[in-house]
C-alpha cells in the first residue's frame, strides 16, 4: 500500500500505449525477437543471469557454510541478520551519492568484481590458514563485515540494474519507435525466478563434489571435506560474479548516452 500510494503521482506522466493496437498470439515472440536486437539488453541479461545464479548458489550454501565450514551456533547464525539490515539502510544513502558521480555500467561492474573479491578474501583466508580457529570472536566479527559488504553489493546490483533496465527501454524506443517495458522487465523477472532454481542446482553439485553427507554434526565433518566445500563454493560463486562483471563492462549506456537518448525522444515527441 505504501508503494502504490507513494507512486500514484507518477501515473499521469507515464507513456501511454498507442491506440488501436490489437493483441495476437505471435506478438510476444515478435516482441522478444525485437528486444534481442538491442545490444545493451543482451549484455544486461547476461549479467543478470550470472549474478542470479551466483546469488542462488550463495543463498543455498550459506546455511552449510555457517553450520559446517565456520561452525557458528544457531544464535550466531541468527545474528547475521543485523549486518544485513545495517547494510540495507546504508545502501540507499551510498547509492544516492554514488549514482550522481558514476555511470550505471561502472557501478554495476564495480559491484560485480567487488562481490567476487569479498567472497575470495574471507573463504580464501580460511583455506590458506590465515584466520584463527573456528570459535574465535575475530572470525565471527569478520563474518559480520563480510556479510554487510556482500548485502551492500547485492543491493547495488539489484537497484542499479533495475534503473539501467529503464534506460534500455528509452533506448529501445529511440531505436525502434516502440517502448517495451513489459518485455524488458518480464525478462528480468523470469531470469530472477529461473536463476534461483539454477542456483540451487549448482549448490547441490557443489555439495556432492565436496563429499558432504546429510545429517552430520558440525564437528563430525572431515577437514578435507570442509576444504573441498570452501574451495568449490569460492570457485563457483566468485566465478559467476566475475562473469557478471565482464558482461557489465561491455554495457554501452552511460549517463551521457542516456541523456542523448532522452533529448532525441523529447525532440521526436515535440515534432509529433
Amino acid at each position: 500500500l505504501v508503494c502504490v500510494i507513494g507512486t500514484r503521482s507518477a501515473i499521469p506522466r507515464l507513456p501511454q500505449a498507442a491506440p488501436g493496437q490489437m493483441f495476437n498470439w505471435s506478438q510476444p515472440f515478435n516482441d522478444f525477437r525485437l528486444i534481442l536486437r538491442n545490444y545493451n539488453f543482451r549484455m544486461h541479461m547476461g549479467a543478470n543471469l550470472a549474478f542470479g545464479v551466483c546469488a542462488g548458489v550463495y543463498t543455498t550454501l550459506s546455511l552449510y557454510l555457517g553450520t559446517y565450514f565456520w561452525e557458528f551456533s544457531t544464535e550466531q547464525m541468527a545474528g547475521l541478520v543485523v549486518p544485513g539490515a545495517v547494510a540495507t539502510a546504508l545502501a540507499f544513502v551510498i547509492l544516492n551519492r554514488a549514482g550522481r558521480r558514476f555511470d550505471k555500467p561502472v557501478l554495476l561492474a564495480f559491484a560485480s568484481f567487488a562481490l567476487a573479491a569479498n567472497l575470495v578474501w574471507f573463504i580464501g583466508a580460511r583455506l590458506l590458514g590465515l584466520l584463527p580457529e573456528n570459535g574465535d570472536p575475530l572470525v565471527y566479527a569478520l563474518q559480520w563485515l563480510n556479510a554487510g559488504i556482500g548485502v551492500l553489493l547485492i543491493i547495488t546490483l539489484q537497484v542499479v540494474g533495475i534503473s539501467l533496465s529503464a534506460d534500455i527501454v528509452d533506448e529501445q524506443e529511440l531505436l525502434t519507435g516502440r517502448r517495451q517495458e513489459g518485455v524488458v522487465f518480464a525478462a528480468g523477472a523470469f531470469l530472477g525466478k529461473a536463476t534461483t532454481g539454477l542456483g540451487s542446482l549448482f549448490a547441490g553439485i557443489v555439495i556432492d563434489l565436496s563429499g558432504m553427507t546429510p545429517g552430520l554434526a558440525p564437528n563430525a565433518v572431515a577437514d578435507n571435506v570442509l576444504q573441498s566445500l570452501g574451495l568449490f563454493t569460492l570457485i563457483t560463486i566468485a566465478g559467476l560474479a566475475l562473469v557478471a562483471g565482464v558482461f557489465n563492462t561491455r554495457l554501452r549506456l552511460k549517463r551521457a548516452d542516456h541523456a542523448r537518448v532522452a533529448a532525441q525522444l523529447a525532440a521526436r515527441s515535440r515534432g509529433q
